[in-house]
């Protein structure tokens, strides 16, 4: 017979077990918000740290609900990156309460980037502007879409990680020189690639890719919507199908993170082309190696 003192000690340990690996599953020593800047960040910093993603799949950072498991996440954290309280608005409230041993990083702080302020006019917004208020802030904040930009937060996520973790520092620095080559290179090879397709036009499902098209000489009409928080109005819709009819634009391109449904309704009865543009990369692998492959997907998607 096997003694009671034996059993209920088997069972403490089993609990205690399972406490440890509940409460690690909430614990990382550094959290990014979107794949861009994780992919960035997991290149940085190497087998040195854990590094765990946030905003996983295709969730939109813009209307991105933050559970109990992401607070928790967080707060254990040592080190948290994040765009801007512009894009990720469900983490601007969180952020500012998080314990004081938790180090918060803005991306859009770093130094040397190239910022574009958010545009306006017909393309980008409706006369009046009286079906949305959200504000969109004075910069546009999907910079990460500019390689040049992606080169300067390598540069800032390398001063960051050094600063946390000083030993560190050389692996950073030379983990930072490979991923800004690996850059440049696919670069290199995406304005060789997009040349021939620069004056051919179309239409975003939403105003995410200026950085991109500035990188790359590209040619966009405007997009289907003018807050990605608030769905199109109607007046929005019959504006950009007069633009199709009247511009014939070589493609619409709708998003993973939205419903395409809104596509569909904006191109009836046309034949203008729809494809897939998506800014953070909902169906490419996390990691170190995600960013440069983001950076093909568009280029191979445009064309």
């Amino acid at each position: 017979m096997i003694p009671l003192l034996y059993i209920l000690s088997k069972k403490i340990l089993i609990l205690l077990f399972s406490l440890v690996i509940s409460n690690n599953a909430f614990s990382s020593e550094i959290v990014v918000s979107i794949k861009p800047l994780h992919s960035l960040v997991s290149a940085v910093a190497g087998d040195n740290n854990s590094v765990s993603l946030l905003i996983e799949g295709s969730m939109s950072p813009h209307n991105f609900a933050l559970k109990p498991s992401h607070a928790k996440l967080l707060n254990n954290a040592k080190l948290v990156f994040y765009i801007d309280n512009q894009l990720e608005s469900a983490l601007k409230r969180t952020v500012i309460g998080l314990p004081i041993s938790v180090k918060v990083v803005r991306a859009s702080k770093f130094k040397q980037l190239k910022l574009l302020p958010t545009r306006a006019g017909d393309n980008w917004e409706e006369d009046g502007h009286d079906h949305h208020h959200h504000d969109h802030g004075s910069n546009d904040v999907h910079f990460w879409l500019d390689p040049n930009n992606a080169v300067q937060m390598v540069k800032g996520i390398t001063r960051e990680l050094s600063m946390v973790y000083p030993k560190n520092i050389n692996t950073y620095k030379e983990n930072a020189k490979n991923i800004i080559k690996k850059i440049k290179a696919k670069d290199s090879l995406i304005k060789s690639q997009l040349e021939p397709i620069q004056d051919k036009s179309f239409i975003v499902f939403h105003d995410a890719y200026q950085y991109f098209e500035k990188a790359y000489g590209l040619n966009t009409l405007g997009s289907i919507l003018l807050d990605p928080e608030l769905p199109p109005s109607p007046k929005r819709i019959m504006q950009i199908r007069a633009k199709i009819k009247s511009m014939k634009p070589h493609c619409v391109f709708k998003e993973p993170q939205f419903r395409a449904k809104i596509v569909d309704t904006v191109i009836e009865n046309t034949n203008v082309k729809v494809g897939i543009l998506d800014p953070l990369g909902a169906d490419l692998e996390s990691g170190p190696q995600m960013y440069t492959n983001l950076l093909q997907n568009i280029s191979d998607n445009l064309n």
